[in-house]
């Protein structure tokens, strides 16, 4: 029993359980990269509460870490065909990041290469 059990109306309970229904991978697989962006890691790998100061969603070193293991998700997805797919949102707190920007900025309404969507400023 969970401890949010007495919490849900019976009706809820049967939503959650179809949630709970053993799911298929289905035949064709997608790798889908969400959310993996500065404010996400911060600009470089820093410790979590220095890395906050510039971003305050940022998860330090940790994601940094993360990042690392997305590259080597991505790089078996590749050698095998998988798509790949990147989604982020933006922030209006940096210039040329919101969607008007970019949409008056010829320049910056080129597709990103690979190398560049996953480049790390790492410094170690």
């Amino acid at each position: 029993m969970s401890v949010w059990d007495d919490l849900l109306t019976e009706d809820e309970r049967k939503v959650y359980e179809v949630f709970r229904q053993p799911k298929s991978l289905g035949t064709r697989p997608a790798i889908l990269v969400i959310d993996v962006n500065y404010a996400f890691v911060g600009r470089k790998p820093e410790h979590i509460v220095e890395s906050v100061q510039d971003y305050r969603t940022s998860c330090g070193a940790r994601g940094w870490e993360g990042v690392a293991n997305i590259q080597k998700l991505l790089a078996s997805g590749r050698k095998v065909g998988v798509p790949i797919m990147y989604t982020t949102g933006t922030t209006r707190s940096r210039r040329g990041t919101s969607w008007a920007d970019r949409a008056r900025d010829k320049a910056s309404q080129g597709v990103l290469s690979p190398g560049e969507l996953e480049h790390q400023h790492m410094n170690s």
